[in-house]
């Protein structure tokens, strides 16, 4: 493969060397009259036909050989870590690069650039064989393939711009309207500057043409120097890399002499380019601002601008040239190499620049550039390949092209067709060198801007990491099964709902090929932000785990289109599901397709219906029974759900149940629940969660404490385990807010100061960052609508006190305001106009049915408004939802207090609403309340709410408050009969199952290991005490020992002395 790239660098390398001669020469041996031959006048002489032909090959050539193979080394490049970039390889062989070519929409960009291509090649062959004749149709057929190019490019080019500023992809008919607007605004102001010429002049001359040319191109012009701007660090690299032989990020493959050869050419060009741009805007400026007379400009415009004519006319310049006659020939050398410079940025660059397109070179290299996609999904996603691929060709060809046919009339004019055509608009030898060289000075402009603004990012660039094959060690792991081991430990723990362990791993240090291990670290980072319900964040741990394994990980996928669905973005999940469908009814991806839909119950697929179908699927079942809930305000499950391989989905409804219980005061009921949750799943987070914050709600302070001490023992690094710790009184760690933001579940259990500016900024990006948590948006006056987009069951107990149904309904006021007053308003205006009707013609002819004409038009317009406003709410969002904005207000209307101080204390860490699983995971979408669409009235509901109404008032609230801060001080353990039985139950079931060891080890007493969280002195169960060793050397840091040195019972930890120490910290 390399021996195949090198003879395709030597075969480059001499076309190249045999231009370079052939355009020296052509002035030299070819006649300066040229012919144009008509269409009728060809004869028998087909010679005529022969340039055409031999183009046309040459092009077949390049589409066949020359483009795949010079595809076929891209890559993509993201960063890993701190300046760490995994650099894959999207492309090895001609037919993976070929593969990338027949993606959706990239031939069509593919053809243009070999439009472009045809008529150069058409054209060197003309000049090559008989530059003073030309055939009509092959000239026509050269101009045609030079024009749509042309075309294109600058609609493709805005297009891309504009779509940078946008976040969100647009398809179909907004797709097609925005095309449209790109066209009436290219074209606009092209028509623009040449009727302005017209009016100013009376007549079109060469300088207004120029400018309207130059606008018409500007998008290009504009993406083009942003891009090569941006690129230039990256290139100038890399190909000084390839130089020296090495491999590099943009050239995976170690080159050889010819490659070597050919990146040092690149080099020399790129080096030179900032100063060439600078010489070429400056010319420019200078030609065109200061009154010189028309021979000395073009003697600056010939001999390569103000710095080529200064070289060539200074005093030793002209000394040397008297001495060394061969010197004569500078000025027309330093004409060739900006020529050149041209011809190879324009041609050759494009590859170069498509393969920096896909790097990302832009971003972590240059600033200024054009980013069309993230490099994780240009990684994963094939449509996203395409889109580059397609912007590439079908942006660049036609200004490339356009700018190689202008450098060709500049320097060889009186060579090309229509040249006396060009003479008669006025475009002679001064107005086309001026043309080509403002061309070429506005896309350097813009070159020399991005590239000073991205010139500091060279230093940084060249202390960059890039690990060039990590998908293929990872690959080459997964066949030996090296990686087994992490990865199971990961999977194992997100089924579990660990936290804990998907928290610490991310932190542990392990050895070995660090690609396999950022790949696992990347997958608990994923999962622990789906399993808190982070989702934004989750979504791009999931992009990233797909970069990482090039797109070959359905859970990430899947992940990603829950996601989507959690962030209530439909459209987005819908299509990023789609490609995961399979014939199985009932596999994941199916069902959690059809979950998505139910989300929509306005324009989705999915009926109530069709719940039906999928009657005896956990998730179904869980939608099922959550919907009757819902209907209902019940706090427990009206059809309990049956249990199977997905029992930790069930486990998670009841969690909820425990939650809704507490809020209706059905304490008994709730520590039955919780406790029996606890005997199944002793070693899950939530659920002894849920059992500490029940006995809280009966009084058991100390009983809570000790839930809390074996949790806080099993999973320290839990953000619920804090969260408790919270509520319970204890203190908790520090955080560093700039590099580790509190997390959400310990800020939502801190009621102290629930009203501060402070803890709300604190907790305020969670609206967004956490979209399934209802409880964040009780703390702001003005997103109770957001709390119920997150989960419209937050306002069950309120609303059962209020006696209001879950149903959304039009107030009994509107209902009256609009019948009785509204539309006989609507008919007394009508009345009145007809009455008080004026003397037109108009009227005249109307008069009789003026009355139902106004009155019908106001009936009219209100329905239309209606129907606007309708169509308003059923748009879905996260934010803003018009239909919960409305939902919100209705519930004020109805005394329904939306306030977090109504909600009984960390049932945000309980709280979930419609359930999916991914591979035996369960994750929480929430339960928007624009479902309530989907609700049938139950017969007798009222009645039902206000008896449960009274039975709630009469009950004992749940806690609302935190405990104090070291209540314990104050407070001694004095247990009733029943407490020590319930002691007595609890103890045993946290010590069969790997909680406490003894009865007698309190939290009160006890040390804990924290050190290999990275929390030393943090925690209350850290002794905060450094114990020398008993041999005098440093002992490492690490869990206190449980047996002591001097023979003691380990149990010597006072929580007293660790606090006052650490208040002393």
């Amino acid at each position: 493969m390399q021996g195949g790239k090198r003879m395709l660098w030597k075969k480059h390398l001499n076309f190249l060397f045999i231009g370079v001669l052939f355009l020296l020469s052509i002035p030299s041996f070819v006649s300066a009259e040229v012919t144009v031959i008509p269409t009728a006048n060809l004869g028998t002489d087909y010679m005529l036909l022969l340039p055409a032909g031999l183009g046309l090959f040459g092009t077949i050539f390049l589409a066949w050989y020359i483009l795949p193979n010079s595809l076929s080394s891209l890559q993509v490049a993201f960063e890993a870590d701190d300046n760490l970039f995994e650099v894959h390889r999207l492309t090895k062989k001609r037919s993976d690069a070929r593969e990338l070519l027949w993606l959706k929409g990239v031939p069509r960009g593919v053809l243009t650039y070999l439009m472009a291509m045809t008529a150069l090649s058409i054209l060197i062959c003309e000049l090559l064989i008989g530059s003073n004749t030309y055939y009509l149709p092959v000239t026509l057929l050269m101009a045609a393939c030079v024009i749509l190019p042309v075309l294109v490019s600058p609609l493709e080019t805005l297009i891309a711009q504009l779509d940078q500023l946008r976040t969100n992809k647009i398809k179909g008919f907004f797709a097609f309207i925005r095309r449209i607007w790109a066209i009436l605004i290219i074209s606009g102001s092209t028509l623009g500057i040449v009727m302005y010429g017209l009016r100013r002049h009376g007549t079109l001359t060469p300088t207004w043409i120029t400018l309207a040319l130059l606008v018409f191109m500007s998008p290009t012009i504009f993406a083009y120097g942003r891009i090569l701007g941006a690129s230039w660090n990256m290139l100038l690299l890399s190909k000084w890399r390839s130089v020296r032989g090495r491999q590099t990020p943009i050239n995976p493959d170690k080159p050889g002499f010819f490659g070597r050869i050919s990146a040092f050419i690149l080099v020399i060009f790129l080096f030179t380019m900032p100063f060439t741009a600078t010489n070429g805007v400056f010319t420019v400026l200078y030609v065109t601002f200061s009154g010189m007379e028309r021979e000395l400009a073009l003697n600056i415009l010939n001999y390569g601008g103000v710095g080529g004519w200064y070289i060539v006319e200074s005093s030793q310049m002209q000394a040397l040239i008297e001495q060394y006659q061969y010197l004569k020939s500078v000025p027309q050398i330093l004409a060739m190499f900006l020529t050149l410079n041209i011809a190879i940025v324009g041609l050759a660059f494009i590859f170069e620049l498509i393969r920096n397109l896909f790097l990302g070179g832009q971003s972590f290299g240059g600033t200024g550039g054009v980013s069309l996609a993230a490099t994780r999904e240009i990684r994963s996603e094939g449509d996203v390949q395409g889109r580059l691929l397609y912007f590439a060709f079908a942006g660049f060809s036609g200004y490339t092209v356009l700018l190689v046919v202008l450098a060709c009339y500049k320097e060889f004019g009186s060579l090309m067709p229509f040249t006396d055509l060009l003479e008669d608009y006025g475009f002679v030898e001064y107005e086309i060198l001026r043309t080509t060289w403002t061309f070429i000075a506005t896309g350097q402009a813009i070159f020399l801007l991005i590239w000073i603004l991205s010139i500091w990012k060279f230093f940084p660039l060249k202390n960059h990491i890039f690990d060039l094959s990590p998908d293929e060690r990872r690959a080459g792991a997964f066949r030996r099964g090296t990686n087994d081991w992490m990865q199971k430990k990961v999977d194992n723990a997100v089924r579990k709902d660990d936290l804990d362990f998907l928290i610490t791993f991310q932190g542990e240090s392990i050895q070995g090929d660090q690609s396999l291990v950022r790949l696992a670290k990347t997958k608990a980072k994923m999962y622990e932000y789906a399993l808190r319900g982070l989702w934004p964040k989750a979504i791009t741990e999931a992009r990233n785990v797909l970069a990482q394994q090039g797109g070959e990980d359905d859970d990430a996928r899947l992940l990603i289109g829950v996601g989507h669905v959690a962030c209530r973005r439909i459209d987005a999940a819908r299509e990023a599901l789609s490609s995961l469908e399979n014939e199985d009814d009932f596999s994941e991806p199916e069902v959690i397709s059809f979950i998505a839909d139910y989300f929509n119950p306005w324009q989705g697929r999915a009926s109530d219906d069709d719940l039906w179908d999928f009657k005896g699927e956990p998730m179904i079942d869980n939608l099922t029974d959550m919907m009757e809930r819902f209907g209902v305000w019940s706090p427990d499950s009206l059809s309990p759900l049956s249990r199977g391989e997905k029992d930790l989905l069930v486990e998670h409804n009841e969690l909820m149940q425990v939650a809704m219980l507490r809020g209706q005061r059905e304490h008994t009921m709730a520590l039955e629940k919780a406790f029996s949750i606890v005997r199944r799943k002793p070693q899950m987070v939530k659920a002894r969660v849920s059992l500490a914050l029940c006995l809280l709600d009966q009084g058991e302070w100390h009983l809570a404490l000790d839930v809390y001490e074996s949790l806080a023992e099993m999973a320290a690094a839990d953000p619920r385990t804090e969260a408790l710790g919270e509520i319970l009184g204890v203190p908790t760690r520090g955080y560093d807010e700039l590099s580790a933001p509190v997390p959400h579940e310990v800020l939502l259990s801190s009621r102290r100061e629930n009203t501060d500016k402070k803890y709300l900024s604190k907790l305020k990006p969670y609206l967004k960052e956490a979209p399934t948590n209802a409880s964040i948006g009780l703390h702001f006056k003005k997103q109770k609508d957001v709390s119920l987009t997150a989960n419209a069951m937050i306002a069950a107990d309120q609303s059962v006190m209020r006696g209001v149904e879950p149903k959304y309904r039009v107030s009994n006021l509107v209902l009256f305001i609009r019948i009785f007053i509204l539309w006989p308003s609507f008919v007394a205006a009508g009345w009145w106009v007809s009455e008080n009707q004026g003397e037109s013609f108009v009227f005249e002819s109307i008069g009789q049915f003026l009355w139902p004409i106004v009155t019908g038009s106001l009936f009219f317009t209100q329905y239309l408004l209606s129907r606007i406003r309708r169509a308003q709410r059923r748009i879905i969002r996260q934010t803003d939802q018009k239909a919960m904005i409305a939902y919100s207000k209705r519930l004020k209307r109805s005394r329904v207090d939306l306030n977090i101080d109504k909600v009984p204390i960390g049932n945000h860490m309980l709280m979930s609403g419609i359930l999916v699983t991914i591979s035996n995971a369960v994750y929480d979408l929430g339960l928007p309340g624009w479902l309530t669409v989907r609700l049938d009235k139950p017969k007798n509901l009222r009645s039902n709410l206000r008896s449960r109404s009274k039975q709630i008032r009469s009950s004992k609230s749940a806690r609302y408050k935190n405990l104090p801060y070291e209540w314990w001080k104050n407070q001694p353990r004095a247990l009733s009969k029943e407490s020590q039985e319930l002691k007595k139950k609890i103890g045993l079931v946290l010590q069969d199952f790997g909680g406490k060891k003894s009865q007698h080890k309190k939290l009160r007493q006890k040390s804990r290991n924290m050190s290999s969280l990275g929390l030393d002195g943090d925690s209350i169960i850290y002794t905060g005490e450094k114990k020398s060793s008993s041999d005098g050397r440093k002992k490492k840091r690490g869990p206190p020992s449980r047996k002591s040195n001097g023979g003691g019972t380990g149990d010597d930890f006072d929580i007293e002395s660790f606090l006052d120490s650490k208040r002393r910290r």
